[in-house]
């Protein structure tokens, strides 16, 4: 279980970065419509 907590911990971390870029993305495809 302290191990599977762990694991999920890490991937959290990364998860937040890719939902940070997903959203850059996302702003920018709002302020330049193509």
């Amino acid at each position: 279980m302290s191990k599977e907590k762990k694991s999920n911990k890490e991937v959290k971390k990364p998860k937040k970065d890719a939902d940070k870029k997903k959203d850059k993305k996302n702003t920018n495809i709002s302020n330049n419509p193509g």
